[in-house]
């Protein structure tokens, strides 16, 4: 009965994703027991985890049959291979975005989890913001009435060669198009829905950079385009979001709140967690502009229905066949540079 309630669930890194987006979340999460967290060499997670155990191998966590779901949220191109050993092991599988680092390695392990009869999740953790459920309200309302331009972007003041060299030496998976890449495409993809056409200009402009480093990509439609970019060399405001249409436009500055609140100790269950009180986002209808409230972003909402999903047999909100599409963009775009 125990195990039915419960979701015994591994955390296989507790670096910034695990420390932020994935343990305090987890921990949150009713259905959710955060049992087991790998840590090769420290003990960092005992203070804040005590009843988690720590473990220095991975082989630790799929060789152990109490252990339901995994989340895999080490570096991008060890994606492929924990999940598929999990998916073996018999156990359920988070993924950080991207799945893999190839279509072909994304579709396989799709495939395997099918076989299994296992589930197969993809953490696009963006879908949960408050800014992009206010976009979906206000379209669905066709409150800025025909889309002609929209911006979505992810940008970064950050010149120095960072120190994590899975995201900057130049391996499988590596750059900014497939860190901040599949956040933006995804939400496009799951706003706009599938363009006409991409075009793509993949660039590196910091000096002695490896990867790729700033992007721009327009999703051509059939009556509006939409730009997605993300840079490391953006040092002054720049809008996060610019939707421009026939009747009015929306634009909203700066970050979604939960990052920061997580990194400061704020939980999912904390009765501020989620709420934007910032004032960055503007409504203009009829040359009235007004401050606009954005609804409550919380990612436990993802989490929740994971537990749903393997418990209830509801309706997974991050479908397989969505990431799988974001991959296919990222590995088109990537292809021509």
């Amino acid at each position: 009965l125990y195990l039915q309630l419960m979701i015994k669930t591994a955390l296989c890194s507790y670096g910034m994703s695990g420390k932020v987006f994935h343990a305090p979340v987890l921990s949150a999460c009713e259905n959710i027991e955060l049992s087991t967290i790998l840590e090769r060499t420290k003990n960092e997670s005992l203070e804040r985890y005590p009843e988690a155990s720590i473990v220095r191998s991975f082989e630790e966590i799929i060789n152990n049959p109490s252990i339901n779901l995994v989340v895999v949220n080490t570096p991008n191109q060890l994606h492929y291979p924990m999940a598929k050993a999990a998916l073996l092991s018999g156990k359920h599988v988070v993924i950080e975005k991207p799945i893999s680092t190839t279509v072909q390695e994304s579709e396989e392990l799709v495939q395997l989890a099918s076989q299994k009869g296992l589930h197969l999740f993809v953490f696009h953790n963006k879908r949960f913001e408050g800014d992009y459920l206010y976009i979906k309200e206000l379209l669905e309302a066709n409150t800025l009435g025909d889309l002609k331009h929209v911006e979505l972007r992810f940008d970064r003041y950050r010149p120095e060669i960072g120190p994590k060299k899975w995201k900057e030496d130049n391996l499988p998976g590596a750059g900014l198009l497939f860190d901040l890449g599949p956040h933006l495409i995804d939400q496009a993809l799951t706003i706009f829905g599938k363009p006409n056409h991409i075009k793509s200009d993949l660039r590196i402009e910091r000096e002695h950079s490896q990867v790729t480093d700033a992007f721009d990509l327009d999703f051509e439609y059939e009556t509006f385009t939409v730009r997605l970019g993300a840079s490391m060399l953006v040092n002054t405001p720049v809008p996060k979001i610019k939707i421009e249409g026939s009747k009015g436009a929306f634009i909203k500055y700066g970050a979604d709140p939960q990052e920061s609140q997580l990194i400061n100790g704020l939980t999912p269950l904390s009765p501020n967690y989620g709420i934007d009180n910032s004032q960055q986002a503007e409504l203009t209808i009829n040359n009235q502009t007004s401050k606009v409230i954005l609804p409550k972003g919380n990612y436990l909402d993802f989490y929740n229905n994971v537990a749903e999903v393997i418990l209830n047999k509801k309706a997974p909100l991050v479908k397989l066949d969505e990431a799988l599409e974001v991959m296919k963009i990222i590995e088109e775009c990537n292809s021509r540079k």
